[in-house]
């Protein structure tokens, strides 16, 4: 039950469930060899890295839109006239360039607010945010992480957390189904969260009241 819970208790799952059927069960399937078999989530996992990057609008990592240049522009100007040469190779060279986009997409999708917030007060120009997670779990999520990392193996780590993260920061995080190869994980640290929390009633209440406030918000 609380598997099930952890499973569909937030808005992400039924996002994907309406933009492809197989999809949904893909992330659901997943979910659960993550929680349940490491070794066949391993098999699964090259099929959901394919739904991701064919989804996501990709932008190649070495292109400078104008809102790149307005901010290297901004960084130039912070250098000293002495030092401007200087400045140029370190923010406008093309290995710079790639550097710091992987770097930003690797801290956006680490980002609590990108999957309980809808990225507010940073959302994305071009992306629906939506909040995928009721941002009420979010001490159950950082309590099942604490859980993951004291009882699960450096493999786990490594194939539901690092190479999503990987993947994620080198073709980036335009999808307006969000982020779906970390799915798995957020949905098992959430399950150890709740294995080690006491659930009552008044708890559930506020629950399905928080889950409404958010349904509320996406109809409008």
């Amino acid at each position: 039950m609380i598997f099930l819970f952890s499973l569909f208790g937030n808005l992400w799952v039924y996002r994907i469930f309406s933009f492809s059927f197989f999809l949904g069960v893909l992330v659901l399937v997943s979910a659960f060899w993550l929680t349940k078999n490491l070794k066949l989530f391993v098999l699964i996992l090259p099929l959901l890295i394919f739904f991701q990057v064919s989804t996501t609008q990709r932008t190649p990592l070495s292109q400078i839109g104008n809102d790149d240049r307005r901010l290297i522009d901004l960084r130039l100007r912070a250098y000293p006239q002495k030092f401007l040469r200087i400045g140029h190779w370190l923010e406008e060279r093309k290995e710079s360039v790639v550097s710091n986009r992987v770097a930003q997409n690797f801290f956006e999708d680490l980002d609590p607010n990108l999957y309980f917030f809808a990225n507010s007060p940073r959302p994305r120009v071009g992306i629906r945010e939506f909040e995928k997670f009721p941002y009420i779990l979010l001490p159950v999520f950082f309590l099942g992480v604490l859980k993951l990392v004291a009882k699960k193996s450096f493999w786990f780590w490594f194939f539901s957390f690092f190479i999503p993260l990987v993947t994620l920061s080198l073709i980036g995080n335009k999808n307006s189904l969000g982020s779906l190869l970390i799915f798995p994980f957020f949905v098992s640290a959430i399950y150890e969260g709740l294995l080690n929390i006491k659930i009552n009633w008044l708890k559930i209440i506020v629950f399905v009241l928080v889950f409404i406030q958010i349904i509320s918000y996406e109809i409008h």
